[in-house]
């Protein structure tokens, strides 16, 4: 892939060297065109917009000795009352592995194993004010018992069959069971 910079301010001028290497000013990417090039932007930095800040969040779908997958229904945003695989926001410093394992515990009450990642997905539901960026991974379960340790949360946790899913799942969901069908390994 080449890829070529050009660096230009807020407003398209370009920069000088001085206030490029000011530290109060931060670097943003954007992509031009289709050839890979992006424009460097300039901006100055500002501490990010809650609601309009994309998000990650990592999911976990989670498959038992039977085969079946784990499902919990959501109770709030995004996507409440929607059935969802385990997972959560990652947290600052945190590695996306290491927030799918912590999830899973504090939401089912499993140790995990994270076999591979299937999918990412740009999970946006803007009528609720959401973006979400969410890669999903498949695992399989070590120990622990399953619980609902988070019923403020979550209406229940539960497996499926992959014959018997329900039919309100959330968009992660689907395209991570989506991801597992085209893959064919489990």
């Amino acid at each position: 892939m080449n890829l070529s910079f050009r660096v230009q301010g807020c407003a398209g001028a370009p920069v000088s060297p001085a206030s490029a290497r000011d530290p109060f000013r931060q670097v943003k990417f954007r992509q031009v065109d289709a050839d890979a090039r992006f424009v460097w932007h300039n901006a100055p930095m500002r501490a990010p917009a809650t609601t309009d800040t994309p998000r990650v969040g990592v999911g976990v779908l989670i498959l038992n000795d039977a085969g079946e997958v784990l499902l919990t229904l959501r109770k709030g945003a995004p996507e409440a009352g929607c059935w969802s695989l385990t997972g959560g926001k990652v947290e600052f410093m945190e590695t996306l592995e290491a927030t799918a394992v912590r999830e899973t515990w504090e939401e089912t009450g499993l140790h995990v194993e994270l076999i591979r990642l299937l999918c990412v997905t740009d999970h946006l539901v803007p009528a609720e004010g959401q973006h979400w960026v969410a890669p999903a991974y498949l695992a399989r379960i070590t120990g622990g018992q399953l619980s609902n340790p988070e019923p403020h949360k979550t209406e229940t946790v539960r497996f499926f069959s992959l014959s018997a899913l329900p039919d309100a799942l959330t968009i992660t969901a689907k395209n991570a069971l989506d991801a597992l069908r085209r893959d064919g390994r489990a």
